[in-house]
């Protein structure tokens, strides 16, 4: 067979694709046969001369051509890689069956103009470096594994057929996992501006871009298999900034499925928790890398808990994309729970929710958005929501003074939507009212505490906020004390407009009345102005 494909294999465009693709699928399924030990040492002996020869002749008409037109050449070429590297790696020859092939054809098709332009085409021709937009006359078709997307607008096609990804993958193998023979020739040959220049182009734009939609995608995962090789090679990271990397690597978490467990270990350890990029103590690192990893194998474990044959052509990321906040959530749950025997982090509360806000303010400044500005609101509550009230503790106070400034003069002229949803989430309301009777229970009147309850409660936002505080909870309102710099807005976004709402209104006099805010507060000036200035209700006496 192999001998048939020698001689009427045509490489070229114009030869039939289909005998393309059945020497693509001969070729792995001569690998298969080795992996199975079908293929022994002597047939192997009788097999490789033929394999090298094939795949010298498809290389070198690939090196000489005018470039790769047809998806079924990237599939043999693609092929080829595999099986040369498998048989070097395994085969009981090892490399000395393709020595050739290692040292002289590779390097020289590395170089070649029609790899140079394979190479340029990722970019545009990229699964996940795309949007939701009609791309239904983009590309021409092909068969529906995975390659198909339904859209409002119709099907979408996914890959192109010059769709270089899973060629550059199998190439990029052999320098995950070097080879004794032809490494170093191969090195310098992909090591080379023309090769490394639009590939950081391309790692950049997925920086910005990644779609993690279609990440999830058949085609997609080989895609990330690739990035992931980029990531664990040297040579790239000098073309990217540290933000660009930390990006990069942070929009690749958050793709991979629990079936990428080493990957995503391998990531971490290369480039979040290991010390180079942030800079947190050797506890922390090693708590928050522990935490990642337990999500991971976790939801591997589930997820292979039935054995199955059937594999489907969509895989949902292992890793929230607020990963970084998740010792919070188990603070949230210990509170929720009402569990007060066992911790529910290794670490104190003090230390989780240190470690946790500058973990992530490291991440932000490097320009990563982990979080909507009203999620990070609700994890900001979260840090006050302890067994132990450890944010009066000094220390963690002032960092807690620094966080709550930076928020809150990021956020002077957002307009937060109380009312949005988030998967796998409370949503805000049920969450602003247990953070309301904890301050009742535990506030001891901080201020910032007091800062965080007062945010829904600005003029701007629904009245339904400040009738329940002002009916349900005004026994809160007592312990508020915050100075009106630590207030969104300042107190004008509490004063203005007037109150319209008669029945808030009376709340508000009814409070004046019985005494029940301090004299001089900002509860207090609260209800004093619209009480006294609105003409909404009928009012017998002034405050």
């Amino acid at each position: 067979m192999l001998d048939w494909h020698y001689n009427h294999c045509v490489f070229d465009v114009g030869g039939p694709a289909l005998i393309r693709q059945h020497a693509a699928a001969l070729l792995v399924a001569i690998v298969a046969s080795g992996e199975s030990g079908v293929c022994d040492v002597e047939a192997q002996k009788l097999l490789m001369e033929q394999l090298h020869s094939c795949c010298c002749s498809w290389m070198h008409k690939a090196t000489r051509g005018n470039g790769l037109k047809d998806y079924s050449q990237l599939t043999l070429l693609s092929a080829v890689l595999y099986a040369v590297r498998w048989f070097a790696c395994f085969g009981y020859l090892g490399t000395s069956s393709f020595r050739q092939f290692l040292r002289n054809i590779l390097p020289q098709f590395i170089g070649s103009t029609g790899f140079i332009a394979c190479v340029q085409q990722l970019t545009r021709s990229s699964i996940i470096l795309r949007s939701f937009g009609d791309r239904r006359n983009v590309h021409a078709p092909l068969p529906n594994v995975g390659a198909v997307l339904m859209h409002d607008c119709g099907p979408q096609l996914v890959v192109s057929d010059t769709y270089p990804v899973q060629l550059l993958s199998n190439l990029w193998a052999f320098l995950v996992s070097p080879l004794d023979d032809g490494h170093e020739l191969l090195l310098n040959a992909l090591m080379q501006p023309a090769v490394l220049e639009p590939l950081s182009d391309y790692l950049k734009q997925l920086s910005l871009h990644l779609n993690r939609f279609l990440a999830s995608n058949f085609f997609a995962r080989i895609e990330l298999r690739f990035v992931y090789q980029l990531l664990v090679t040297g040579g790239i990271e000098t073309y990217l900034s540290n933000t660009q990397l930390l990006q990069l690597v942070y929009s690749v978490l958050c793709c991979l499925p629990s079936a990428q467990a080493t990957q995503i270990k391998s990531i971490f350890e290369k480039y979040i928790f290991s010390g180079k990029y942030v800079q947190l103590d050797k506890v922390s690192l090693e708590l928050l890398q522990t935490t990642c990893m337990e999500i991971t194998y976790s939801q591997f474990i589930a997820d292979n808990k039935e054995p199955s044959l059937t594999l489907c052509y969509t895989q949902a990321p292992v890793l929230p994309a607020d990963w970084p906040y998740f010792q919070l959530r188990l603070i949230l749950n210990n509170y929720v729970q009402n569990v007060q025997q066992q911790p529910a982090v290794r670490m104190s509360e003090n230390q989780v929710v240190r470690m946790t806000l500058t973990f992530v303010e490291q991440l932000e400044q490097q320009g990563l958005q982990i979080v909507t500005p009203l999620e990070k609101l609700m994890y900001l509550m979260i840090a006050f929501m302890g067994p132990d009230s450890q944010f009066l503790e000094l220390e963690l106070h002032m960092l807690l003074i620094g966080q709550l400034k930076n928020f809150y003069a990021q956020n002077e002229t957002h307009h937060f939507d109380f009312e949005a949803t988030y998967e796998d989430k409370a949503n805000f309301e049920p969450l602003y009212y247990l953070f309301v009777n904890h301050f009742e229970a535990a506030s001891y009147g901080d201020e910032l505490f007091s800062s965080l309850v007062m945010i829904p409660l600005a003029q701007k936002y629904d009245n339904k906020w400040r009738r329940r505080i002002w009916s349900e909870h005004v026994q809160a309102l007592r312990f508020l004390n915050c100075n009106e710099n630590l207030l969104i807005g300042g107190l004008a976004a509490y004063l203005e407009p007037l109150e319209e709402e008669p029945s808030l209104l009376q709340l508000y006099g009814d409070a004046l009345e019985r005494q029940l805010v301090r004299p001089g507060s900002i509860a207090y000036k609260i209800a004093r102005h619209h009480f006294n200035n609105s003409p909404a209700i009928q009012k017998t006496k002034l405050f």
